[in-house]
């Protein structure tokens, strides 16, 4: 029951090999079975290999279009790698989100990735937040990555004015999609608390978000 319980999914299966698995693991970097989960064997080529936050890798996510590539998230080291040849090789993520967009106090952790889908529209959408919660999350980003551009765009939903929030507030953290509407991503706010925490819906791809909390 520690905190970054909410983080994942760390345990992810290739969709073009279903014996082959890979596991984040809070301590000891990236695993990998070939024979269903029978065995584990650690990935030497990954580049977090141990972690003393407690955190570590926080998930997997496997490209069920382009056989290969599967993109791997650390809080340990606030980034996001990517292997297009199975893992045999990584490579962080260029240009993904370092700083904080707007003002935090000194001291702030940097944006770590917490969870993220990769959409039937190519593109891999990812929460972030400062600390690893839910005990503490003071900050948060919702990004999404073209890798077909190897760019990024800051798609957080924006403040909750109705309910009088005036500055970022809690993070986000939970991610969903609909796997056969381009676009149409969900994503929940995390630590927010007042007003209330939310999940926001778009339709597309991040460039406008419908409240459910102001519609329910």
């Amino acid at each position: 029951n520690n905190d970054g319980r909410a983080a994942g999914e760390r345990l992810a299966v290739n969709p073009f090999n279903p014996s082959e698995l890979f596991m984040g693991t809070r301590t000891k970097g990236l695993w990998r079975s070939a024979d269903r989960a029978q065995t584990w064997t650690q990935m030497s080529s990954f580049p977090v290999q141990s972690s003393s936050d407690g955190f570590g890798v926080q998930w997997v996510v496997f490209d069920p279009v382009n056989s290969g590539a599967v993109y791997v998230g650390s809080y340990t080291t606030t980034s996001i790698y990517r292997s297009t040849d199975g893992g045999a090789t990584w490579a962080a993520l260029p240009g993904q989100p370092a700083t904080w967009p707007f003002s935090v106090p000194s001291g702030t952790k940097p944006p770590a990735p917490e969870r993220a889908v990769l959409g039937p529209d190519g593109n891999l959408y990812v929460t972030y937040g400062d600390l690893p919660g839910p005990n503490a999350m003071n900050y948060g980003l919702v990004e999404k990555f073209d890798p077909s551009a190897n760019s990024w765009t800051n798609i957080t939903p924006p403040l909750d004015r109705a309910g009088g929030q005036t500055a970022p507030r809690g993070g986000f953290c939970a991610i969903s999609q609909d796997p056969t509407r381009p676009g149409t991503v969900a994503v929940s706010t995390f630590n927010r608390w007042y007003p209330v925490d939310s999940v926001y819906l778009t339709h597309d791809g991040g460039g406008s978000w419908i409240d459910l909390a102001r519609i329910t």
